[in-house]
């Protein structure tokens, strides 16, 4: 019998070891790359919506307190309504503008925040003709006409206190 012959440990070749690493990050790599090449696209958000235009709301009062002054003048509105549409009109502009809810604020409230005083000065001068009777008084033609010229006036006033305020 002839002695075995015994042979030293034989390397593998070296492209062996780098194509099992490459199997490897195949392997690993292919559903990483199938999900990023088909994921859902994020939607880009919407561009930012244009800014307000900080003159509508005086732009909308001024266009309401015009349209107060011409019904007056042509007569199909009263002094009554006209003042009262003036007293609101001029409220919501500067509640907007303030952050105050003016429309609830009774005249005492309105002298009591020294911001409110324009405010409290064109509603003062519009209470005669809100609460007064001459729109129900027959007799009270003349008084009427004093009235628009008054509430004519008042508007004027009203249109400046909206245009200056801030």
């Amino acid at each position: 019998m002839t002695p075995l012959e015994v042979f030293g440990p034989v390397a593998y070749a070296g492209h062996w070891t780098l194509l099992g690493v490459v199997a490897v990050v195949l392997v690993v790599a292919a559903p990483v790359v199938g999900w990023w090449l088909t994921r859902p696209r994020p939607v880009p958000p919407p561009p930012p919506p244009p800014p307000p235009d900080p003159n509508a709301g005086r732009n909308e009062a001024l266009a309401a307190l015009a349209a107060v002054r011409e019904g007056l003048a042509a007569g199909r509105v009263t002094p009554k309504r006209a003042s009262q549409e003036l007293s609101r009109i001029v409220r919501e502009f500067v509640g907007d503008r303030s952050g105050l809810d003016l429309a609830a604020m009774t005249l005492l409230e309105l002298r009591a925040d020294p911001r409110l005083e324009p405010v409290a000065e064109l509603v003062a001068g519009l209470y005669e003709p809100a609460f007064s009777r001459a729109a129900a008084d027959t007799r009270a033609a003349a008084d009427t006409r004093a009235a628009a010229r008054t509430l004519d006036d008042a508007a004027q006033h009203a249109e400046h206190l909206v245009r200056t305020w801030r």
